[in-house]
């Protein structure tokens, strides 16, 4: 990890410090001079915390062809207790090996070895110091490959650790997949009112959904969408009389999916016309089918992974008669964004599959008065059985999602104001902050769905998936914990909640390196002197440095 207190339009820069390791840790402390030089300081991280004895430091150049220039201070067996030098190596992408044998993984351009016996790394060194300069010009920091430097500690015993930089806290860009439209048509009179609707043909909205027939429609055009990456798209859709359609001739009946990729030629991802047996709507690309009962369509991959910029999508709907009628709702557009943050991984989930109470379940910290089903294999909470339903806590260091699988029962027992108002609460704590609303819960005016306070996303009497990423959810850096709090009023409304799914960013703990010192021959070629003589030559230096 380096770090600095540059200050613009100075010659010379800060001291820049380096950490080296992870347990033991060094600090290599590197100050540009007023003459051109880089004064360097292997110490301690923390001067309470001693390493041991510093036997070594290696580094790389910039640029190797200034390595014939680079003069060291002092020369190797002519230094002081604080500049403990006992050899020099200069040679490019060729240093790797210490006098006792103590071999580093990589090959550098340069090896400084310490220690208090000429020619060797015996005795304690436990910190050291020397300088650095060029005989062509000032040396400045920037010649230096300062993630690079790498420390060999304790190496005399034939136990030593190499200390290193470890991961410079960079990371490559990487593309995270989120909702960039959603809408449940729930609060608008008209698809034209929505934001996520771009234009409309004749399509209406009816009880919360979109609703095309012989009187009303053609093409219905989704906002465009701006995308790094692959996009994929979702709709929950079904019909009415579905018996009345033709899948032939004049009276042909069809509704078509089409995406345009990056401003390019729409390009036709399904066309459903009804089966045969007229029960069934068929995608001629994907053999997906909707019918009376309604289902769920998601599409990605292929053409979707090729998006670059944007996706647009729109559906065509060609119907001939008013009794042939198609509802769509809940239509969601995933897109792709290129960032430096991690693509969140599932690190908790929960079907309650063989779960007989909700804290069986290793995923659920505190559950109140919520039950689960165990023949469906889902939790339940309801008038008798309501209160806060706490997951445990994780650990993530950037975005963080949530997804679970909701519905309801009874649904058109539900109220949504006054004294007997019912609502299921979905809250997010971050470390120690307050609680935060992500979605309240509560019955439309039609008694038909539940419906999100903050999101719009709804479920009804059918499962549906909700997701929630982004906002708040962006910004963990710790403890993330997720609760479900409902209250309701009657023991026949019912809420159902399953398979519920975190995904977090993983902690990417101490950001350092190491690993143990390899040997030649496996052993260190000079033992260490005996106590005796390395009090001797520390005594011997130290009278130099008094002299």
């Amino acid at each position: 990890m380096v770090t600095s207190a540059n200050t613009a339009n100075t010659a010379v820069k800060d001291p820049v410090s380096v950490l080296l390791g992870c347990d033991p840790q060094v600090s290599v402390t590197l100050t540009e001079t007023p003459s051109g030089t880089i004064f360097v300081v292997v110490a301690p991280a923390d001067p309470a915390v001693p390493v041991g004895d510093i036997d070594g430091i290696f580094f790389n150049l910039a640029n190797d062809s200034t390595l014939d220039d680079l003069i060291f201070f002092p020369d190797a067996n002519d230094g002081s207790i604080f500049s403990p030098v006992t050899g020099i190596q200069a040679n490019a992408n060729s240093v790797n090996t210490l006098a006792n044998g103590a071999q580093v993984a990589d090959s550098f351009d340069v090896g400084i070895q310490f220690g208090l016996v000429d020619d060797s790394t015996a005795g304690n060194v436990p910190q050291a110091n020397f300088t650095l300069s060029s005989a062509n010009g000032p040396l400045t920091l920037d010649q230096l490959d300062l993630g690079s430097l790498t420390t060999v500690v304790q190496s005399d015993g034939g136990n030593g650790q190499v200390l290193t930089a470890g991961d410079d806290g960079g990371s490559d860009p990487v593309l995270v997949d989120s909702v960039a439209l959603f809408e449940s048509f729930n609060n608008v009179h008209t698809p034209q009112q929505s934001d996520a609707v771009e234009s409309n043909e004749g399509w209406v909205v009816s009880n919360g959904q979109l609703g095309t027939n012989r009187c009303y429609e053609g093409e219905l055009r989704l906002a465009e969408v701006a995308t790094d990456g692959p996009a994929s798209f979702s709709m929950d859709v079904r019909t009415c009389g579905i018996q009345n359609f033709e899948n032939s001739g004049s009276m042909a009946d069809s509704l078509r999916l089409e995406v345009q990729i990056d401003g390019g030629e729409w390009v036709l991802l399904d066309e459903f016309m009804v089966n045969d047996h007229g029960t069934q709507m068929v995608g001629s690309e994907t053999g997906n089918t909707f019918g009376e009962h309604g289902a769920t369509l998601n599409y990605e991959g292929g053409v979707l992974d090729t998006a670059e910029e944007s996706v647009q999508f729109r559906l065509i709907s060609d119907l001939t008669a008013t009794d042939e009628i198609i509802f769509v709702d809940n239509v969601e557009v995933t897109a792709s964004e290129l960032t430096e943050d991690c693509a969140p991984e599932t690190i908790l989930s929960e079907d309650f599959t063989g779960i007989h109470t909700a804290e069986d379940s290793d995923a659920i910290a505190s559950a109140d008065n919520w039950g689960v089903d165990t023949y469906y294999g889902d939790l339940n909470t309801d008038g008798d059985s309501d209160g806060t339903l706490q997951l445990e806590t994780v650990q993530s260091d950037g975005p963080t999602t949530i997804t679970f699988d909701a519905a309801a029962g009874c649904i058109g027992n539900f109220e949504n104001s006054g004294a007997m108002a019912d609502s299921l609460r979905l809250e997010v704590q971050l470390s120690d902050d307050e609680w935060v609303l992500l979605d309240e819960f509560r019955v439309n005016d039609h008694g038909t769905e539940m419906v999100g306070s903050e999101t719009g996303q709804s479920f009804d009497s059918h499962y549906t998936t909700l997701s929630y990423a982004g906002g708040v959810l962006d910004e963990a850096d710790g403890d993330v914990t997720f609760r479900f709090v409902s209250d309701i009023s009657a023991n026949n409304e019912d809420i159902y909640i399953d398979n519920i799914e975190v995904g977090a960013c993983p902690p990417s703990g101490d950001d350092c390196g190491q690993y143990d010192v390899q040997y030649i021959a496996g052993i260190p070629v000079l033992p260490p002197p005996d106590a005796e003589e390395e009090e001797k030559v520390a005594e011997d230096l130290m009278d130099d440095v008094d002299a």
